[in-house]
């Protein structure tokens, strides 16, 4: 009796110990998921605050530069061919500051809503670009604060930019769809899919940064045929 009283108390021991290491590392798993959560806050919050800082000084300094420069040279010679010339490509200098200045953050953002913002977006892409986007939006927009409409903007901007710097596709759909208890963000292209070297590049790594600090998951699947990309994002309660 002795011997089995005594092994009942080890067992009890030993799992009451075990139970208090289970908590403890569950308590560790918990701060460690905290702290990076907080970490990735920080870290995009800095992106943002790095982005209008550079949207501004684009927007101020240089635009305002370029237009000081075009100003002389008309007033250094008229109707002169050549100036004419850097006239012209001082207009498409500004034309290009403006638009890295308003993809860094857009001026109208907490005026428009963002499927007016994205539509216009697209509309400018489509009148330059060699890729041809179709978007769509469906469901009820259960409007979500500014500083998540702002990651999910950036989440589907680098899908774009994804899209334009490596897919060589020719078509592309981006399309928000609002369910009931999540936004679905999906992106599709006909172009080559995605190579290994991009699979792991930062510009996917972004998206998922965004897509986690929305609390959501992203699904990718990708061929020789194109590429498929959904991040489904849960409403705040």
């Amino acid at each position: 009796m002795g011997v089995v009283f005594e092994t009942v108390v080890i067992s009890f021991g030993i799992l009451y110990r075990y139970n208090l290491f289970k908590r403890e590392k569950e308590r560790l798993a918990f701060e460690l998921e905290i702290n990076k959560t907080q970490t990735t806050l920080q870290l995009i919050a800095t992106q943002e605050a790095e982005r209008k800082r550079i949207a501004e000084d684009l927007h101020d300094a240089l635009g305002g530069n370029l237009a000081s420069i075009k100003m002389n040279i008309q007033n250094m010679a008229p109707g002169n061919t050549q100036l004419s010339t850097v006239v012209g490509l001082l207009d498409k200098a500004s034309e290009d500051v403006r638009s890295i200045s308003h993809n860094l953050m857009p001026p109208e953002f907490s005026e428009t809503n963002l499927k007016d913002l994205l539509a216009n977006y697209y509309n400018q892409l489509n009148n330059r670009g060699s890729v041809r986007f179709n978007f769509h939006t469906s469901g009820i927009d259960r409007r979500f604060n500014k500083i998540d409409e702002l990651m999910i903007y950036r989440i589907v901007s680098e899908l774009t930019n994804n899209i334009l710097k490596h897919s060589h596709a020719t078509e592309a759909t981006i399309q928000l769809i609002y369910y009931e208890e999540y936004l679905e963000i999906m992106a599709e292209d006909n172009g080559v899919g995605i190579a290994p070297q991009i699979s792991d590049g930062i510009g996917l790594k972004n998206i998922q940064s965004r897509v986690n600090y929305l609390g959501g998951k992203i699904n990718i699947h990708s061929n020789s045929f194109g590429t498929t990309i959904i991040a489904m994002v849960n409403y705040k309660k």
